[in-house]
């Protein structure tokens, strides 16, 4: 690990005592980064709103390499990653496609985590947050 200050934001709950993150497997991943270091943990509780800088990271991490490496714009990976991973009620008379920006803090980090992960599957390499910064 650099000597960069590397953090991560995670989203979950607490239920009986023990933490329920969102997306245990990108923490996993991530934590990774830290072994053999001291680490500190804040809690705090989540804000709603998404913030700025989650919609800055999705479109120049995730949407941009992705449009890159498939040939397609930003825009058509927008909406192709949109309608994979925020269609609600599928299949039914009910179905839609849910507005990124309607999204909660906790749901768009959601959403970030599926299309790394869809990245992933299609070779594409996601930059952690603040990496490009350097």
């Amino acid at each position: 690990m650099s000597s960069e200050t590397k953090k991560g934001i995670f989203y979950g709950v607490v239920k009986d005592g023990k933490l329920h993150l969102d997306s245990s497997g990108v923490y996993n991943t991530w934590i990774k980064n830290f072994e053999g270091h001291r680490v500190q943990i804040t809690f705090e509780k989540e804000s709603e709103k998404y913030s700025q800088q989650q919609f800055a990271y999705l479109y120049a991490c995730i949407y941009t390499p992705l449009a890159a490496e498939t040939g397609f714009t930003v825009e058509e990976v927008d909406g192709v990653l949109k309608k994979m991973h925020l269609t609600r009620n599928k299949n039914t008379k009910r179905e839609y496609v849910k507005d990124k920006s309607k999204l909660t803090k906790a749901e768009l980090a959601k959403y970030i985590d599926d299309c790394i992960q869809t990245c992933a599957k299609a070779g594409v390499v996601v930059l952690p947050p603040n990496e490009g910064k350097k």
